[in-house]
């Protein structure tokens, strides 16, 4: 893994954000952690390019869908992958129509998300 690579991470329950923030952290990951749609639009805007977005869906507001309809649609942040990490039926539909790298229901299986979020970053998680 290249050590700091940068990631966003996009979840307004802070009980999930802040923990997850944690363990990406710990793994060697310089992460952004944003509570909201337009809190994460902010950051992109602000400049940050992230190697992978994790991104939840069910969010008051704006939702993770929205999103990424509108991520696919800006030029300069289409191409950054991402990795669901949400609860709610239908993921694995979901996750193809939004043309996601990977996917990871919560309550999640953290080995599974840390190693989609380490083959966007070059490698595999330290340990």
């Amino acid at each position: 893994m290249t050590r700091g690579a940068p990631i966003l991470l996009i979840e307004d329950d802070a009980a999930q954000r802040e923990p997850l923030t944690l363990l990406f952290e710990l793994k060697g990951y310089k992460t952004t952690a944003a509570a909201s749609v337009p809190e994460a639009w902010e950051v992109l805007n602000a400049g940050l390019r992230p190697r992978v977005i994790v991104l939840d869906l069910m969010m008051p507001g704006l939702d993770g869908i929205a999103f990424r309809r509108a991520q696919l649609l800006d030029p300069v942040v289409s191409k950054i992958p991402v990795v669901l990490y949400s609860g709610g039926a239908d993921l694995d539909l979901i996750a193809r129509n939004l043309e996601v790298v990977g996917h990871v229901a919560k309550p999640g299986n953290f080995d599974l998300l840390l190693r989609l979020v380490a083959a966007h970053c070059g490698g595999q998680p330290s340990v």
